[in-house]
């Protein structure tokens, strides 16, 4: 199941700094597999935005039913 958006940033940001440091390297490795998950598990805003933008780039057809989701979800709650 996936997790949606909870908060913008964690109280205590050192989680999301770590996570943005490997969404880099994963970015350098253009590995889709690794945002497609962040997008199914992190529930933070700042994270989530940064892994749709990214997908935007390197995704390939795996990213297509996660972005999906995130897309109707978003529209489910507005």
């Amino acid at each position: 199941m996936a997790i949606y958006t909870e908060r913008i940033m964690n109280r205590d940001p050192t989680n999301d700094y770590e996570v943005l440091a490997r969404m880099e390297k994963e970015f350098e490795a253009k590995d889709p597999s690794f945002f497609n998950e962040v997008l199914k598990k992190e529930p933070t805003l700042v994270i989530r935005v940064h892994a749709v933008t990214i997908l935007s780039e390197i995704g390939d057809e795996s990213s297509v039913p996660v972005l999906a989701d995130v897309m109707k979800t978003i529209r489910a709650r507005s």
